[in-house]
């Protein structure tokens, strides 16, 4: 390890250590990595905030100034983006970071997991390995980071500098735990760091406290919302020196700051203003302090003077680290760790009371403000059994000094809080206190915005006040936190009514019989957390034999149809945690109509929970790893919905238990049609060639397309989301069938002619690009009074019938509005949110219909569609490729599709095309029996017929209509084109081919077909041939067409089995003269 150099800074404020550290940046002679730890932990932010300014505001030798403040530490991925912002990069370079948090998101990827981007790596590499920069640096984690893995190139032999400081702000004397680091972390700590800055011991307090106010004010600006009147220094100093003397007052098992600081902020009235401005800024402001103050984390040369050289790292005197020392230090350091390893108690005990008289010491001028929170042991209660609480106390806290089980109740004085009827008392806290029920001598608190109560017990069999009692001090409660406190009166329909303004609710070890009777009736509720633990029976409280209130029975959400004011609207955070060994009691939870509902957590054993409903929660990750025995899932109009995390474990059982799951992640159909309207001239007039979707409607159009009932039914904006579904696909157990399409809102009414009408009401387009697009549309408008013209078009064959029991209905929604995320498609950058592969894998029916803006049917290339046996694809005016072009050559692909239909696509070119890309196996199509086509003006071909497939074995049914550019149905690959290969297709029994004015060929130029049975043709003008037949004169093909399109027709012979005499002709008196040459674009 390379000696550490270290420098004492002498400066005693900000701004004259912001001096002394840029002498530090500017003498080459020093290494490039500088630390700074501020004054005890004080000032270390905001002195590197002034060096940043001062760096940025004059010229210096530094060609950037990079200035990364991450005190409130999020990931990695965060730090990235910080030092992407400093140095300006594109916004091209930007959208980088949403579309992999987008990524992450749809993979479950929690936030403060997520790493540095690789791109963005390089990029920012190569704009400042040829630069001079400095990078300060706020590293609010608790890891040791390297910037290089970040893209900065901070090396030995460059002149290029850091300033770094660690763990965030109000850091005073960092706990054991925050540092309980493997000595690997720690070496890469000092590894990586060439010069520790270091302050003078001998300040005075009065200094000492000018920082702690540069401090507070820095926080203060850094809480994000505009700077209120009240929100300043001395606030923030307040709520410090708040929690300080709680963490230096109370276990941490009886107070849980990093629950409750926010809480205890506001109800005392240190933080006031509206009510939900005033919770977002005590969160925001917890975030940007650390209150991890206890704990003795010491520094060898503070605790042991001149120790020997070279050693300069943190260590704690503790077993577990003289342990992990020993491949780290000589004999003779272990040694001296060894003796000084008995001062650590003392050491423990001196710095901890050193460190809290010193804080004391630096808030003294809020002082008064203190004299208001009260903190009294059980022990001081027994010494003054008639102690009365100051009437100026705005927040109490009774509690023993010993573990809960160890603790025997202390009765509560009847008249300790007589003196607060001055209405001051705001936040109470009662540990293993004993009290009437009936008559709480806290009743005259009038102004009581918190109460905790944790395992208190009643002195009488009566668990709740009289009529005549004055009970007005639940009712501007905003925080209930009941522990073991059997007070089921408190949680009553009654209470419910009287504590409307409750915005917070926690239960623990209280029997609970549905979450229903927790906080249904509370409108105002945002936050609710239920634990469910194991009491031991001689802690329950006898004298409270008070059954739970049961408002609604355990199973009463069995139902999908549950009214919306089971939970309360405003809910948006919500835990149920299961402690005891046996099963919770909780069945069923249901969140409908929880709208801002954004944080779930379940955590123990929830075996009992079978049914869970969701609906119209803002949820973005669901985490049911703790939820084994689920048997219906309710997901519908999740809008934010981006991963759900299933309990691995025996994950197949977990499937074979789980019979419904319904996920719906499309918006209100408000929404859509607002978003519509307001973007629908624009969406006319574009030129779309991206392809957004999104999966399904709303709940009540979930099945419009299914004639049958699905227990599994998933309907997502985000085909991302499917990845969530992918443990259910590993078995492959069930098919699925997929519906594609527009939501109602978006799509353009369809056509009004009678032929339309009777083509599956075919859509008129917006506008015609070619004249001979305008002759086509009348060709079908002037036969609409001659029943000849469409009375032969064969109507779709039925999809699939599906096993319900194991089959999954998906149905796909496309939506211009989608955010969108680059991917290729046929060589061609097009935005798209693609499925994954293993749902085409699975597929066995699709239907594409009424979808405005894909320009291609959104899957992977390299999908095999193995399992699919009937698509439909219709009314999709901006497709232009149905499939995409497979990157493998002699894959099996669509080989057991049976059924293909296509129509109205008016921007198709293709349906399948390899264009020599590719040569897919001859296995592939071998299913394929009834194809038609209509309405695909620009489609040049159909289905290119490889090297190796040499026919389509089970072809029945060819219809095509309208088709103005189609070539060939059927192109043969080059290399068979020159063989005049006659290619049998074994099955064809019917032809119909409608307006087909360019049409050649259907396969090649000679094709045989021994059972074809009837020939329909109109409008195909350049069509020479009909197949061969087998030749038997009993059974002949029936032909109906034009007669002078027979009369053109060219024939090999009777002995070839072609000839006019093998066919029966007739000819209908209406028919289209040959078609006009294509004209000029319209404009």
């Amino acid at each position: 390890m390379s000696r550490q150099e270290r420098i004492k800074i002498q400066a005693k404020n900000i701004d004259a250590a912001a001096g002394e550290i840029l002498g530090v940046l500017e003498d080459t002679s020093k290494g490039n990595v500088v630390y700074f730890g501020g004054w005890h932990g004080f000032g270390a932010s905001a002195a590197l905030k002034v060096v940043a300014q001062r760096l940025k505001s004059s010229k210096s030798k530094f060609d950037k100034v990079i200035h990364v403040d991450c005190s409130v530490w999020k990931s990695m991925r965060a730090l990235q983006k910080a030092v992407a912002e400093e140095l300006e990069l594109p916004q091209s370079v930007m959208a980088i970071f949403n579309r992999h948090d987008e990524e992450d998101d749809f993979n479950g990827v929690e936030q403060g997991s997520r790493g540095f981007i690789e791109d963005i790596r390089v990029k920012i590499f190569r704009m400042l390995v040829n630069s001079t920069f400095v990078v300060i640096f706020h590293n609010g984690s608790k890891q040791c980071i390297d910037l290089y893995e970040c893209g900065v190139p901070v090396l030995p032999y460059l002149e290029n500098k850091m300033l770094w400081t660690w763990h965030g702000r109000f850091r005073l004397y960092l706990k054991l735990e925050d540092l309980d680091l493997e000595h690997w972390e720690l070496d890469n700590m000092h590894r990586l760091t060439d010069v520790c800055l270091h302050t003078s011991l001998g300040y005075e307090t009065e200094e000492l406290r000018d920082l702690v106010y540069v401090e507070a004010e820095e926080v203060a600006k850094c809480l994000g919302i505009a700077e209120p009147d009240y929100m300043n220094h001395k606030v923030v100093r307040l709520c410090i020196l708040y929690a300080w003397a709680v963490r230096r007052t109370i276990s941490p098992t009886v107070v849980d700051m990093n629950t409750h600081a926010p809480n205890c902020w506001i109800c005392d009235g240190i933080i006031q203003g509206e009510v939900n401005t005033a919770w977002e800024i005590g969160d925001s402001l917890q975030r940007n302090m650390c209150l991890d103050w206890f704990g003795t984390t010491i520094n060898r040369e503070t605790i042991c003077g001149d120790y020997p050289e070279g050693k300069n790292e943190l260590i704690w005197f503790d077993k577990k680290i003289i342990g992990t020392a020993k491949n780290r230090y000589s004999p003779e350091d272990l040694a001296f760790l060894r003796q000084k390893r008995s001062m650590r108690k003392e050491l423990h005990e001196y710095l901890q009371e050193s460190t809290t008289d010193q804080l004391a010491l630096l808030l003294t001028d809020l002082a008064p403000e203190a004299n208001r929170w009260d903190f009294t042991t059980h022990q001081e209660l027994l010494k003054d059994s008639t102690r009365v609480l100051s009437p100026d106390v705005t927040s109490c806290f009774i509690f023993s000094q010993e573990e809960p089980r160890k603790t025997t109740s202390i009765i509560l004085p009847v008249g300790m809080f007589q003196h607060s009827q001055s209405r001051k008392l705001r936040v109470l806290h009662l540990s293993q206190c004993t009290f009437s029920f009936a008559s709480p001598p806290f009743l005259c608190c009038k102004q009581l915005r918190f109460l905790l109560l944790d395992h208190c017990t009643n002195t009488a069999g009566k668990d709740q006040p009289s009529h005549t009692e004055d009970i007005s001090c639940f009712q501007k409660l905003w925080v209930l936190d009941l522990r073991y406190t059997y007070w089921y009166w408190l949680l009553s329909e009654n209470m419910k009514s009287l504590m409307a303004d409750l915005r917070e609710l926690n239960v623990e070890g209280v029997k609970l019989g549905s979450i229903r009777n927790l906080c249904g009736g509370r409108p105002s509720l945002v936050i609710l957390r239920a634990t469910d633990s194991l009491v031991p029976t001689e802690e329950k409280d006898t004298n409270n034999q008070a059954p739970f209130p049961i408002m609604s029975s355990a199973n009463g959400l069995q139902s999908s149809s549950l009214i919306n004011d089971v939970l309360p609207s405003s809910l948006e955070s919500f835990s149920f945690i299961n402690k005891a060994e046996t099963y919770t009691e909780i069945s069923s939870i249901s969140f409908r109509g929880c709208s801002r509902l954004k944080s779930i957590l379940f955590r123990g054993d929830l075996w009992s929970l079978k049914d869970l409903d969701l609906t119209g929660t803002a949820v973005k990750t669901l985490d049911l790893r703790h939820v084994l025995n689920l048997k219906r899932l309710i997901l519908l109009g999740c809008e934010n919905l981006c991963a759900i995390l299933w309990p691995m474990e025996s994950f197949y059982n977990f499937f074979l238990r789980l019979k419904v799951l319904h996920i719906s992640t499309i918006r209100s159909a408000s929404s859509i049609q607002s978003n519509w309207e307001e973007k629908g001239k624009e969406a006319n007039s574009a030129t779309r060639s991206s392809s957004i979707l999104s999966f399904a409607a709303r709940e009540e159009d979930m099945s419009r397309d299914a004639s049958f009932e699905f227990r599994w039914h998933i309907s997502v904006r985000d085909a991302r989301l499917l990845r969530s579904l992918e443990p259910f696909f590993e078995k492959r157990v069930f098919n699925i069938y997929v519906v594609i399409d527009s939501s109602r809102a978006s799509r353009v009414s369809a056509g009004g002619s009678k032929v339309s009408q009777g083509i599956m009401s075919l859509q008129q387009p917006d506008h015609y690009l070619y004249a001979r697009d305008v002759i086509f549309q009348g060709h079908l408008e002037d036969g609409a009074g001659n029943k000849d013209t469409t009375s032969w078009i064969w109507s779709c064959p039925p999809g699939p019938t599906p096993f319900v029991f194991a089959s999954w209905y998906i149905h796909i929604q496309d939506e211009e509005e989608m955010q969108q995320q680059q991917s290729i498609f046929e060589g061609t950058s097009t935005s798209t949110a693609l499925p994954p592969s293993y749902i085409s894998d699975t597929t066995c029916m699709l239907h594409v219909h009424d979808s405005q803006f894909i320009t291609h049917i959104p899957w992977p290339q390299n999908s095999f569609w193995e399992s699919l046996e009937w698509c439909r694809v219709e009314r999709c005016p901006e497709l232009c490729s149905v499939f995409a072009t497979t990157q493998e050559s002699g894959c099996k692909i669509f080989c057991e599709l049976a059924t293909f239909w296509a129509s109205q696509l008016s921007m198709a070119c293709y349906i399948w095309n390899w264009r020599g890309i590719s040569q897919i196996d001859g296995e592939s199509f071998r299913s394929l029996a009834f194809l038609h086509l209509d309405y695909c003006p620009r489609l040049i071909h159909v289905l290119p017929l490889s090297v190796h497939i040499a026919t389509l074995p089970r072809v029945e049914t060819l219809e095509i209509v309208c088709c103005g550019d189609l070539r060939e149905v059927f192109p043969l690959d080059p290399k068979r084109q020159d063989k005049q290969e006659i290619i049998e297709f074994p099955e064809l029994r019917r032809i119909h081919l409608y307006e087909l004015p360019v049409l050649q060929h259907i396969c090649g130029s000679r094709m045989f077909a021994p059972k074809l049975e009837t020939v329909k043709i109109r409008g195909c003008w350049n069509l020479r041939r009909l197949p061969t037949v087998s030749g038997n004169t009993t059974n002949q093909p029936k032909v109906d067409c034009e007669k002078d399109w027979w009369d053109n027709l060219e024939w090999d012979g009777v002995e070839m089995n072609h000839h006019p005499s093998l066919y029966e002709p007739t000819h209908s008196r209406y028919y289209k003269k040959s078609h006009l040459s294509r004209g000029t674009v319209l404009r």
